[in-house]
C-alpha cells in the first residue's frame, strides 16, 4: 500500500518494510512476530498489520517503530479495516474464526463476536454494518455494536472480502460454476446472481 508518498510492503519474512518508490530505497524494515500475508492499512500516519501468529500491530509509518502490539488467538490471513476512531478483523484457527473490533488509538478490544467459521477474509464496513464471510460459506451483517442484523448461507467456499458497490454487497464463491457473483442488499436479501 502507499500514502501517496511511501510504498509499504509486508512480508512472508515476517518483516514490514516502507520503499521510497522514486528512487526505491529501503526507508525501515521492522521485524514482527509472524509471516504477514494482508496488506498493511495506512491512515493517518499509522500502519495496522495483523500476522499469521495472531498478532495485531499500531506503526508508525515514518519510523516503523510499534505503538502497540495486541495478540490473539489463530491467525489473522487478510488485512485489518480502518474505519473511524475502529478497527476490525477476522480471526481464523482450524475449528471457528472471531470478528474483532478493537480501538486504534490503543488496540483495546471492543468487541468479539463468534463468526462461526474460519473468516479468512477482511471485513467490509458498509454504513452502519460490518459484513464478513467464512470458509463455510455464510455471510453474516452485524451492526457497529456487534449485533447481528442478517446472515445467508450459500453451499460453497466463501474466502474474498465482500466488496460494495453502490447500494449492493458483492460476494464471491469459489468452486461453484453457478455461482460467480452473488449480491445482496444492506437487509440481506438476494437481489441477484451472476452465471457466466
Amino acid at each position: 500500500v502507499t500514502d501517496g508518498e511511501t510504498i509499504y510492503v509486508a512480508s512472508m519474512d515476517h518483516s514490514v518494510y516502507a520503499v521510497d518508490p522514486g528512487n526505491l530505497n529501503q526507508i525501515w524494515k521492522t521485524e514482527l512476530d509472524a509471516s504477514i500475508t494482508g496488506s498493511p492499512t495506512v491512515v493517518d500516519g499509522r500502519l495496522y498489520i495483523g500476522t499469521i501468529g495472531g498478532t495485531v500491530y499500531a506503526m508508525d509509518a515514518e519510523t516503523g517503530n510499534i505503538f502497540w502490539e495486541k495478540n490473539f488467538e489463530g491467525g489473522i490471513s487478510d488485512r485489518i479495516v480502518a474505519s473511524g476512531d475502529r478497527l476490525y478483523f477476522g480471526m481464523l484457527s482450524q475449528d471457528t474464526g472471531t470478528i474483532y473490533s478493537l480501538n486504534a488509538e490503543d488496540g483495546s478490544v471492543v468487541w468479539s463476536y463468534d463468526a462461526g467459521g474460519a473468516v479468512t477474509a477482511s471485513p467490509l464496513v458498509k454504513g452502519d454494518l460490518v459484513v464478513f464471510v467464512t470458509e463455510t460459506g455464510t455471510i453474516r451483517a452485524l451492526d457497529l455494536d456487534a449485533k447481528p442484523v442478517w446472515m445467508q448461507t450459500l453451499d460453497t467456499k466463501l474466502y474474498n472480502t465482500p466488496v460494495a458497490a453502490g447500494d449492493l454487497i458483492l460476494v464471491t464463491p469459489m468452486g461453484k460454476q453457478d455461482l460467480m457473483l452473488v449480491a445482496y442488499d444492506d437487509t440481506g436479501a438476494l437481489k441477484w446472481i451472476f452465471t457466466p
